[in-house]
Formats: structure tokens, C-alpha cells, sequence
């Protein structure tokens, strides 16, 4: 017997744009009891004995096994022997899904017998059945009538059955004669709602088109002039959406909401955080304007703002919330290193701004679960910077005393310690740090990749590219476990054919990534080929001129006979980033001057 493929229908239906019963679960897209004790088939218990009970088991074996067909017929019979609307509802959903129309027909005319028209949903299976048949002008009607209802309910169900339709040109065309007539509610969600409809569809001129409609009908209505932004921005015109959501904020200027909401755009869709901060200076002191103010100064690097934000918050009502406590927290950490950044570095602002920090951050009470160990970790990262590198260590293994091994705490402990060691000059203890963590969490991969660096660092490249090989392993397309590998083998061994095939899988990947391009450019230049490595060498370094890659490019220069190019790459470089061990041993071996 051919088992039915199950079709997108069915996960529609199964996904709830039905109304499906919270207990019933799902197998395969297809509906079947949820797991466990509970009601069969999302049907309340007091009525099972009721029911047809052969038909409904056999159903619910057929769906099971994935037999759409065979479930659809047992439903049809349950619904015809049984007097309970559910029943019926049921059995009209599987057969739509099986796109079996005759019996879907059935068995929506039982339902409609036993009461099932005064569900909301029942007129959304109205609206499938007319579209699976091709009734092209009784489904118009049908999603007309639905969509009079106005909300977002009735927009997900008109929406749902549009892109659930058999035929999708059928459904394009719909919509599109939704869009040039006057048949649309003036309501906000039905808009919005089939203009998302329409950009799922790959038809951006009707998402645009509705959008537009949205904001000439409801001009004093936010959501659709951000939804009509959020269009523009995506089709590569941010001017016009900086316009469209300024013109969203003139129609409620005075309703922090909207204005919080206009700043987040500003962020997420235009990458402004400087603007989205600027945005959020007139609305009154609170702290989730304050808070949201301060992420976006802070990643804008405006310190004035960044002061003012400080300084709003610590004055608000106490005692102080503990995302207030957080925030001020970094705040004032992140005051502290740009004045430590300063030159010359401004020694006074370092400590008081650090004792701020730590003053904010202690403030963090125990019971405040993961946000007490997040306040722990920061404070373990200002002791280390106060010379503390010990009672740093001690704040986090009582991190691990309390923390659950499961969280991201207790394995952020481990990592943090090993990364404040090594900032200090104990990649031993560093390494020692991480195969304790790596003993208790075994599958923790930013823990493997952390000890693979570190290995490789202590030269001891066998253990390092053992690392690396079991993370690409475990995740064969990630691309910087793929470029670490690589490199490592390039760099430190002579298997370049084998580095040159991982370090390409990872530039497919993420052909941006600027560490990976280094690699490329390294592993091509070990190869021999010179001209292909210098091209991305010098790519890398155009984009990241930081000590590695000079030292890489340098090299390159010098053997094709550019050296005094190569002599200024390696200038420039030292005096960013004097320390860097691979820049160092690059002009110690070639003795360029």
C-alpha cells in the first residue's frame, strides 16, 4: 500500500492556524496523541466512551505510520458514526490536509451540523476547501467575509489558508484582487498581515503595495508605517526607510512605546545605535529607556551619552533593580577601559570608574540566580585587572560551587579563568583551568576550541589539532573550527594539500570572515602560490591590519622581492601591536633591517 506524502498543509493544520487542542502532539507534521497520559486525540475524556473508537485508533495508527490517506478515511467514518463536534472537526482537518475534497466537503458538513460554524476556524476550512477545489470566486467571497471580521486572528486564518492553498497561483491571484479592491477592512493586522503573506510568497511589489495601502489608510497607526520601513530597508533603501520611520514617529510623539519602538528599528534595521540612542534622550528617566539607551550608546561608542545614562540611572528610586545594577555595572567597566585606552591613560578615571563597577556589581544579591554569577564574572575580570589574579580565581570557582553544572555560568567560569591566566602569562595554569572544565563538560565546545588555542600557544601541536579535528567532528560545517584546524595544520605541520581543503570549506562558508582570509592567503603562500596568496593576504590586511596577518603578508612581500613594501607592513604593525608573537618571530628569522 503507498503511504501518502503528508504536505504542507498538514503542517500548517498541525501547527495550530486551526485551533488545534494544546494536548494533542505531533509526529511527522502530522497530528497524533500527545506523549503520555492525557486526552486521546486532544478530545476531553468524559466523552470517550462515546466515540467510534475503532475508527479513531485506526486513525491515529495511520497517522503514525505517516499513512495520510488511510487516517483521512477512518476520521470520515468517526465522524459520521459520532455526535461530537470535535470529532468532525477533526476529521475535516485530515482530509483537507490529504487533499482528499469530496470527503473534506463530508466531513465539514457534519461539523456544520453538530455546531461547528460558530468556530472561527470552521470558516477558514471553508476557505481551504474552495481553494483546494479551485472555486476561485467562492474562495474570494469566503476570505473577504473572514478577513471582515478585522484582528489578527482573522488575518493569521485568511494568511494561513492563502499560503496553505494546493494551488499557489491560484492564492497570488486572490491576494492580488484583495490589493487592487476596496474590499480590505481598514484594520492594521489584516494589512500587515498579508503584506507578510505576500513577502513569503516572493512577491515584494504586493508586500510593498499593501504596505503602502496600510499607511494611506491608517496614517496615525505606528505598526504599519514600521512595518513599511522594515520593506524598504530590506529592498536596499535605507534612506527611505530612515523617512518612512521618522514618519512613523510624527504620528505619536509623545508616546514612549513608539518612541522606544523607533529606536530599536533604528538599530536592527539601519545600524544606527548612535541615532537609536539620540532617540531615547527626551523620553522620561526609567529604567527600560535608560537600559535600552545605554546598550545603544555603549555600542556606539558616545560616551557623553554613555555618562548621562550612568548617571540617570544611579539617581533613579532605590533600592536598585538588578538589571539596573547590571547596567551600571558595565557602564562604568566600560568607562574604565576607555580611560585605561586613553593616551596616555588617564589613571585617576581608571579607578574610580573601576570602583564603581565593582561597587555596582557587588550589589547584585545572591538570590538573583544567573544574574548573580553574571555579576561574579565581571567582578572576577576587574580583579584580575586590579593585579588580583588569585582572589579572581576565587570568585569563580565559587561560581562553580553554586552554579548548575548545566548552565552557561558554570561553564563560562572555567573559560573566563583560563582566558585571565592567560592574560597574565600562565597559558600553563590556563591549560590546567581548561581540562578541568572539559573533565565536568565533556561536549563543551567553546571549551575545546578555547584548550585547542591554548595547546597550540604551549607548542603542543598535537593535542591542539586533536581538538580542533574533534570540534569539526562534531560540527563539520562550522567555519571557525574548520579555519582553526586548517591553519593549525599549515602553520605548524607540512600537511598543506590537508589545510588547504578545510581552510576553502570554511572560506565557502563565510567568504567575509577576515581570519579565515589570512588562512587562505598563509596556506596558498606555503603551497607556493604566491600571486593567489597575496591577494587575500592583502585583502585581510586592508580589512584587519593587526600583527599575524602583517607578519603574513610581510612574508609574502619579501620573498616576491617587495620588501621594501614588506619592511613597511611590518613598521606599521609593530607599532600597533608590538607583542605579537608571530610578527616577532617573522622579523627575528628574515632579519629585515
Amino acid at each position: 500500500m503507498q503511504t501518502t506524502r503528508i504536505p504542507k498543509l498538514l503542517i500548517l493544520l498541525a501547527a495550530g492556524t486551526l485551533g488545534a487542542c494544546a494536548t494533542t502532539g505531533q509526529r511527522g507534521g502530522a497530528e497524533s496523541t500527545a506523549g503520555g497520559s492525557g486526552p486521546m486525540l486532544g478530545i476531553p475524556e468524559q466523552t470517550l466512551d462515546a466515540l467510534p473508537l475503532e475508527h479513531l485508533l485506526a486513525a491515529e495508527f495511520a497517522l503514525r505510520e505517516d499513512n495520510l490517506d488511510s487516517a483521512a478515511a477512518a476520521y470520515l467514518e468517526a465522524a459520521q458514526q459520532s455526535d461530537q463536534a470535535d470529532i468532525a472537526r477533526r476529521a475535516t482537518r485530515v482530509n483537507l490536509s490529504a487533499q482528499r475534497w469530496d470527503d473534506a466537503a463530508v466531513a465539514l458538513e457534519r461539523w456544520r451540523e453538530l455546531g461547528g460554524q460558530s468556530r472561527p476556524d470552521f470558516s477558514q476550512a471553508e476557505l481551504l476547501l474552495s481553494l483546494g477545489r479551485g472555486e476561485s470566486e467562492t474562495a474570494y467571497s469566503q476570505i473577504v467575509q473572514l478577513i471582515a471580521e478585522g484582528g489578527m486572528p482573522a488575518a493569521r486564518l485568511a494568511g494561513g489558508a492563502l499560503e496553505a492553498a494546493p494551488d499557489r497561483g491560484l492564492a497570488i491571484r486572490i491576494l492580488e484582487r484583495l490589493v487592487a479592491s476596496g474590499d480590505l477592512p481598514a484594520d492594521k493586522a489584516t494589512y500587515i498581515g498579508l503584506s507578510q503573506l505576500a513577502l513569503k510568497m516572493e512577491r515584494n511589489d504586493l508586500a510593498e503595495r499593501l504596505a503602502a495601502l496600510a499607511s494611506e489608510r491608517l496614517p496615525d497607526a505606528a505598526e504599519v508605517w514600521f512595518w513599511r520601513a522594515r520593506l524598504a530597508n530590506a529592498g536596499g533603501h535605507a534612506d527611505e526607510a530612515r523617512r518612512i520611520l521618522d514618519q512613523a514617529l510624527a504620528t505619536h510623539p509623545d508616546d514612549p512605546e513608539v518612541r522606544r519602538t523607533y529606536a530599536v528599528l533604528l538599530r536592527t534595521e539601519l545600524d544606527d545605535p548612535r541615532a537609536a540612542a539620540a532617540a531615547l534622550a527626551d523620553l522620561p528617566a526609567d529604567d527600560e529607556t535608560l537600559v535600552l539607551r545605554g546598550a545603544y550608546a555603549l555600542e556606539a561608542g558616545d560616551w557623553k551619552q554613555v555618562i548621562e545614562v550612568h548617571d540617570a540611572l544611579s539617581t533613579l528610586p532605590q533600592p536598585h533593580p538588578v538589571p539596573r545594577l547590571l547596567m551600571l555595572g558595565g557602564i562604568a567597566e566600560a568607562l574604565g577601559e576607555v580611560a585605561a585606552n586613553a593616551t596616555p591613560p588617564r589613571q585617576v578615571e581608571i579607578v574610580r570608574w573601576r570602583e564603581k563597577a565593582v561597587a555596582w556589581y557587588s550589589g547584585v544579591p545572591e538570590g538573583a540566580g544567573n544574574d548573580y554569577s553574571r555579576a561574579l564574572l565581571r567582578l572576577a575580570v576587574l580583579d584580575q585587572e586590579a593585579g588580583r589574579i588569585e582572589a579572581s580565581r576565587q570568585r569563580l570557582m565559587s561560581i562553580r560551587d553554586r552554579a548548575d553544572p548545566d548552565s552557561e555560568a558554570f561553564a563560562d567560569s572555567f573559560l573566563l579563568e583560563a582566558e585571565l591566566l592567560s592574560r597574565v602569562g600562565r597559558d600553563a595554569d590556563a591549560l590546567a583551568a581548561l581540562d578541568a572544565g572539559l573533565a565536568a563538560l565533556p561536549d563543551e565546545q567553546r571549551m575545546r576550541y578555547a584548550r585547542g588555542l591554548t595547546r597550540e600557544r604551549l607548542d603542543q601541536v598535537d593535542g591542539a589539532l586533536d581538538d580542533f579535528r574533534a570540534l569539526t567532528e562534531l560540527d563539520p560545517d562550522n567555519p571557525v573550527y574548520l579555519n582553526a584546524y586548517g591553519y593549525t595544520l599549515s602553520d605548524r605541520t607540512d600537511r598543506q594539500e590537508e589545510a588547504l581543503v578545510l581552510i576553502e570549506r570554511a572560506h565557502h562558508i563565510d567568504p567575509e570572515d577576515i581570519a579565515t582570509l589570512d588562512s587562505l592567503g598563509w596556506v596558498l603562500f606555503k603551497l607556493g602560490r604566491h600571486e593567489e596568496a597575496l591577494v587575500h593576504l592583502q585583502r585581510a590586511h586592508a580589512a584587519q591590519p593587526e600583527g599575524e596577518i602583517a607578519a603574513h603578508l610581510g612574508e609574502a612581500l619579501w620573498t616576491v622581492g617587495q620588501k621594501e613594501e614588506a619592511r613597511r607592513v611590518w613598521r606599521a604593525a609593530i607599532e600597533q601591536d608590538p607583542d605579537n608573537r608571530a610578527l616577532m618571530n617573522t622579523i627575528a628569522r628574515l632579519k629585515p633591517w
